[in-house]
């Protein structure tokens, strides 16, 4: 006999009140019909159905991350939170977030404080530049996405658009553009307040400094078109000088000859009124030169009569060049008192310029070194005496006698008181730094003479002492325990560190008879090529040892070879950082042309001068970024834990600067096939050549040669070989002559312990040496070419684990204290984690060497010979995780 059908089983048991209407299966109770509540699942109603949690199901499940849901009974989404949520039950906002939806950004609130979670406002205000309840707008006068931007020359002082930056009410006087920000034609400068000069056709002048590209009007020259050409005179160009034969042209009036003449006589007393106030300025800040010339000599002012000396590179040589000097009476000199001036650069702004500058046939920083003052000889007369003739290394480079460096000492019968070299003035008019050729055997008792009068502490060396086969500058200090005697002067060198880029040396200086012993520093730059311009980062990294280690109050001394060329590049660089730094604007044309004031040919020639603007560039974007060895665990700290806003942290902003800085990186190479990854490709300039022959093989690999901080050749990167360019990677390392390997990723092209490979003609054989742990394992390298042997050390660190990196590190590090180590990094792609290992090995490099470290330098050292070398923030964060944990664990483990 059956139940009813609110029943079930043989007892006919009532139904649970749980099933819908209280309908059940007949047979075991079950609520297959439903359940009376309908957020609990069937055919049990003991359990919440999808988003529904709580013992009656009634409340309703959090943001749980998609594809998940939350527990039945607590609420809890153990999978996680959708974005921009919450909380264990993913039903509140994340930090920086507000709204029903949790969808609205939190504004821009004061000291990073966070916004109300429901209405987003901030409570205690807003960041610098921001406005409104929620700070969500940007403050009057400024306007972008972080409303970093200050509005243009808007008319009448009122506010641009604080989102698109446009000045609605148009634009000041002097202005134009949408957003004001557009020199107004015919006008150019940084406040737009400079008026073009007499372009060809009305065209428009350079906006920067005025240049005008398209050429000049009729009778009018130079860069900015504001100088008359050759013949013409007057406010328009338009009058016309005499002819050879002495008259006028059959056009010109009576009115014309005494509008000329008036003019004539005006020009020459404004340039005798000229050259008395120049003559007082010079006697205030010369020293004595020996001279008892006539004030107003030709001689002192450079008058288009003198023997002058052109801009060419002409200390090449000991031979005078074609266009060399000696010239006549009357032959013009083209650019000795023509030179124009040229516009202040903004700091931020110089990157940008350089590139604009570099760009196109109507090359800038061609035209501007053209307008430079080329040297005076008639200024040199002391240099040129014949008992001084000798003391010159190069036959076309004297010292100005107005600025030379006088020496009064003598320390011989046979001293006289000449030297070649000269003050140069820095910005504030004092003579901060001597320039100076290298010494030559005659004048090595000369150049002590000097540094001992003028109490020099620190010295910049800029050549090596032989170059393509000549002498450059003879050796003036002394071996390690073999002092040196010159004059009444006993030298000893104390120490001598060997960096990648530079060698730095102390020395101690003793004078008998005397209780003086004085300590001098050299820092020797060698790495300035035969020809052309050194590398901007290295030449940087220099400057910043030099900064470290010169105290001002005694001049700095500079010398090269000759002591112009590489010398006034150095001394430009210089001053013109502490300038930049100290005021947000630089001229760098300017101060070239005041160097050569006081010593003729500074920055010798045009790429010199383009390596100066590059290298300020460099020096401005990385610059006060080193952390000292006691500052380090609280600094790091300070730059790993900011939680500012992203675009407010130091570490996300330095590596927006890394990752958009312009390299002269190319993929120009004909061989991308043979690359794992086409986009990292070697430039030429860097990339390690093969040199051995292989038939049917070129000189190409994509291998880059990137500096330690003691070796400039100390790695070399590259990507795992491919099948058919493993032969590459063998003569790779005979032709390099590899030391180590360091082996990320896949290790299959190295034999198996105690197994050979033959890749004609090199012979391969690897064997296991130990293990510091599973993760990283030292081996060897048996390699045999044509009867030679080397072994290669090789050391292969498993990916994924920040530890085995540095571990890598550290064990090459202690081989490399040793002696000079050139190491193969192999990664897949030849970034990544081979980039990570060079990075770290540096810092800790420097950690240990100099008790400081700047790990964004040596970012971008490297990350400009191979681009993408850190791809992306995190990695570069952990560049200074891993130099903090690695300092702490030597830390702790000297405990």
């Amino acid at each position: 006999m059956g139940c009813f059908h609110n029943n079930f089983g043989d007892g006919c048991i009532p139904c649970d009140t749980k099933c819908l209407d209280n309908h059940c299966d007949a047979f075991d109770g079950s609520c297959i019909y439903g359940c009376s509540n309908a957020r609990k699942k069937p055919p049990e109603c003991s359990d919440c159905i999808s988003g529904f949690f709580g013992p009656n199901c009634d409340q309703k499940c959090g943001q749980c991350k998609s594809g998940s849901t939350c527990n039945s009974t607590s609420g809890i989404c153990h999978g996680g939170c959708k974005p921009t949520w919450d909380g264990f039950r993913c039903d509140i906002c994340k930090e920086g977030f507000y709204g029903p939806a949790c969808s609205l950004e939190c504004g821009k609130c004061i000291n990073n404080t966070l916004c109300n979670n429901i209405t987003g406002i901030c409570a205690e205000g807003c960041q610098v530049n921001w406005n409104g309840k929620k700070c969500d707008v940007c403050n009057h006068g400024f306007y972008g996405e972080d409303c970093a931007l200050p509005c243009g020359q808007c008319q009448n002082g009122t506010f641009c658009n604080n989102i698109t930056g446009d000045c609605r009410e148009g634009c000041q006087e002097n202005w134009q553009g949408n957003k004001c920000d557009e020199c107004s034609s015919g006008l150019f400068g940084l406040d737009c307040n400079n008026t073009c000069g007499n372009c060809v056709n009305g065209s428009i002048c350079y906006p920067q400094n005025g240049t005008c590209t398209q050429g000049c009007q009729e009778h009018w020259s130079g860069p900015m078109c504001n100088s008359c050409e050759s013949g013409f005179f007057g406010p328009n160009c338009s009058g016309i000088f005499a002819k050879t034969d002495g008259t006028m042209p059959d056009s010109e009036s009576k009115t014309g000859i005494i509008t000329g003449l008036t003019l004539g006589m005006l020009a020459v007393l404004f340039i005798i009124g000229s050259a008395l106030v120049s003559f007082r300025l010079r006697q205030r800040r010369s020293k004595d030169s020996g001279l008892s010339a006539n004030p107003l000599s030709s001689s002192q002012f450079g008058n288009v009569n003198d023997n002058s000396i052109n801009n060419e590179y002409a200390n090449i040589s000991d031979q005078p060049t074609p266009r060399q000097s000696n010239r006549k009476e009357g032959e013009k000199n083209e650019y000795y008192n023509t030179a124009e001036t040229c516009s202040d650069i903004q700091v931020s702004e110089l990157e940008w310029i350089v590139k604009e500058k570099s760009e196109g046939q109507l090359n800038i920083f061609h035209k501007e070194y053209k307008r430079l003052p080329a040297g005076n000889a008639g200024r040199c007369k002391i240099g040129q005496l014949p008992e001084n003739a000798n003391k010159n290394r190069f036959k076309t480079t004297f010292p100005y006698d107005h600025s030379r460096v006088v020496l009064r000492e003598k320390w011989s019968d046979e001293d006289g008181d000449y030297i070649n070299a000269n003050y140069i003035r820095d910005f504030k008019e004092e003579n901060h730094y001597i320039a100076a050729q290298g010494p030559k055997p005659k004048t090595l008792s000369d150049f002590w003479r000097l540094i001992w009068q003028e109490n020099i502490e620190c010295i910049v060396m800029l050549t090596n002492l032989i170059e393509t086969g000549k002498n450059k500058c003879t050796k003036y200090w002394p071996d390690r325990d073999e002092p040196m005697k010159i004059g009444p002067c006993s030298i000893s060198l104390v120490e001598e560190i060997k960096y990648a880029f530079y060698v730095l040396r102390k020395l101690s200086v003793h004078k008998v008879n005397t209780r003086n012993e004085r300590h001098i520093v050299q820092l020797h730059y060698t790495s300035w090529p035969d020809h052309g311009t050194p590398e901007e980062m290295s030449f940087v990294q220099f400057h910043r040892a030099v900064e470290k280690r010169y105290k001002a109050g005694s001049p700095l001394l500079v010398h090269c070879s000759a002591g112009v060329g590489r010398t006034g590049t150095f001394i430009g660089y210089d001053a013109l950082l502490k300038r930049g730094r100290e005021t947000g604007r630089i001229n760098v044309f300017e101060f070239v042309k005041q160097m050569r004031e006081d010593r003729m040919s500074m920055v010798q020639t045009q790429e010199q001068y383009i390596c100066l603007h590059k290298a300020l560039a460099c020096g401005f974007v990385g610059s006060e970024r080193t952390i000292q060895l006691k500052d380090l665990d609280t600094k790091m700290k300070q730059i790993l834990n900011d939680n500012s806003p992203k675009n407010q942290q130091t570490l996300n902003n330095k590596f927006k600067l890394v990752s958009t800085w312009n390299t002269e990186y190319n993929i120009n190479s004909p061989e991308d096939r043979n690359n794992s990854e086409t986009k990292h490709v070697a430039a030429d300039k860097y990339r390690a050549y093969l040199t051995s022959y292989i038939k049917g093989r070129t000189d190409y690999i994509d291998a880059v040669i990137i500096p330690s901080y003691t070796y400039h050749k100390g790695f070399i990167l590259t990507n795992t070989p491919l099948p058919d360019t493993e032969i590459d990677v063998w003569r790779l390392m005979v032709d390099h002559d590899v030391d180590a390997i360091v082996v990320f990723d896949s290790t299959e092209w190295i034999p198996q312990k105690g197994a050979t490979k033959t890749f004609p003609p090199y012979t391969i054989t690897y064997r296991d040496v130990g293990s510091v742990n599973l993760e990283v394992t030292e081996g060897s390298i048996h390699l045999s070419v044509e009867g030679e042997k080397r072994d290669i050390e090789v050391y292969k660190i498993a990916t994924g684990n920040q530890e085995h990196v540095v571990q890598g590190v550290k064990l090459l590090l202690e081989k490399s204290m040793r002696a000079d180590v050139k190491t193969l990094l192999m990664s897949r792609d030849g970034t990544g984690p081979a980039g990570l290992f060079a990075i770290v090995h540096n810092d800790l490099q420097q950690l240990r060497l100099d008790e400081e470290v700047d790990i964004f330098n040596t970012v971008m050292q490297i990350q400009s010979r191979r681009p993408d070398v850190i791809a992306s923030l995190e990695e570069y964060r952990s560049c200074y995780q891993m130099v903090l944990d690695s300092r702490l664990e030597e830390v702790y483990a000297n405990v």
